[in-house]
């Protein structure tokens, strides 16, 4: 066989040599792209997952800035609410109280007005009875030693009015009896003739009507005075 003009017969070392360098250069650049396809998937799950666990890690932490946020907030609504039922509480038991004070202050203000009043009523009362009494037991005493002195004074007055015209008709009759007992010699016997000369029965029966008279009109007396007084104290209070 006729090999053409100019033909070189090939070099099989040399073509084995470029054939290899070839094959190394590709598996290099295979390997190279390779590497950096896995490094940038590497790369790329890593930003990933780096990125992932950030937002996890953000929402998180948001999740317990907020919980905490409502925490507080709800913890501060819950202060706010008790410290206010405590000072609505704390205010309606110092109001009860304070009414309960009040009240009991009143009551016992007028309980003590309410006292001193009947007090000074009784002791008023006692009072005008004690001066009542001590007026009509004044008036009564005054009456009835009036009355009694007045009733003495007209009936010793109507007795010696009366025991005059009876004393001259019978003096004659006196003188000669006083002189026969004396000459009789019965001087024991002067002295029951003048008795018998006046009737003392008649004396104590005036003296009595005289009397009953005189406390009729003293009572009476007496009754008006004491209404005069009464309606004089009326008056005046």
């Amino acid at each position: 066989m006729t090999l053409p003009k100019g033909y070189v017969k090939p070099n099989k070392e040399e073509a084995e040599q470029k054939a290899k360098l070839e094959a190394e250069q590709k598996a290099k650049l295979e390997a190279e792209q390779k590497a950096k396809l896995e490094a940038e998937q590497k790369a790329k799950l890593e930003a990933e997952q780096k990125a992932k666990l950030e937002a996890e890690q953000k929402a998180k932490l948001e999740a317990e800035q907020k919980a905490k946020l409502e925490a507080e907030q709800k913890a501060k609504l819950e202060a706010e609410q008790k410290a206010k039922l405590e000072a609505e509480q704390k205010a309606k038991l110092e109001a009860e109280q304070k009414a309960k004070l009040e009240a009991e202050q009143k009551a016992k203000l007028e309980a003590e007005q309410k006292a001193k009043l009947e007090a000074e009523q009784k002791a008023k009362l006692e009072a005008e009875q004690k001066a009542k009494l001590e007026a009509e037991q004044k008036a009564k005493l005054e009456a009835e030693q009036k009355a009694k002195l007045e009733a003495e004074q007209k009936a010793k007055l109507e007795a010696e009015q009366k025991a005059i015209p009876q004393n001259s008709q019978n003096d004659s009759l006196i003188t000669n009896n006083l002189n026969s007992n004396r000459l009789d010699g019965k001087q024991g016997n002067v002295d029951k003739t003048l008795e018998n000369n006046f009737n003392y029965f008649l004396i104590w029966e005036q003296l009595q009507e005289a009397y009953l008279h005189t406390m009729k009109e003293a009572t009476s007396s007496y009754f008006r005075l004491l209404d005069f007084w009464l309606q004089q104290k009326n008056q005046e209070e």
